[in-house]
C-alpha cells in the first residue's frame, strides 16, 4: 500500500513538472515561420549579387534577435528547470 502511493506521488510530481514545462513559444507557428523565412533568405542571398548581402545580412540578424527573445521569454517563464540559452545570438562579420 505504502509503494503504491508513493508510485502515484512519484507520478503526480512528473505530470506536473511535463506541465509547467509546457509553453506557447514551443508550439508557436510564429517561431516556425521566422526560422524557414530566415533558411530561404540565406539560400536566396547566397544566390544574389554583392549588393543585396547587407540587407540579406540585416534580415537575417533580426530572426536571430527574434529566435534569441523567444528563448528568453522560454528560460524565464520555466525558470530554473529550462535548457540554458543555446548561443544563437553570434555576430557575422
Amino acid at each position: 500500500m505504502r509503494q503504491a502511493h508513493a508510485q502515484r506521488l512519484f507520478a503526480d510530481a512528473e505530470s506536473e513538472k511535463e506541465s509547467q514545462m509546457r509553453t506557447p513559444a514551443a508550439t508557436d507557428t510564429g517561431a516556425h515561420v521566422v526560422v524557414f523565412a530566415m533558411t530561404v533568405l540565406v539560400g536566396f542571398a547566397a544566390m544574389v549579387p554583392a549588393r543585396w548581402h547587407a540587407a540579406a545580412r540585416r534580415a537575417s540578424s533580426y530572426a536571430v534577435y527574434y529566435i534569441g527573445y523567444r528563448l528568453l521569454s522560454v528560460q524565464l517563464t520555466c525558470g530554473p528547470l529550462a535548457v540554458s540559452g543555446i548561443p544563437l545570438v553570434i555576430r557575422h562579420p
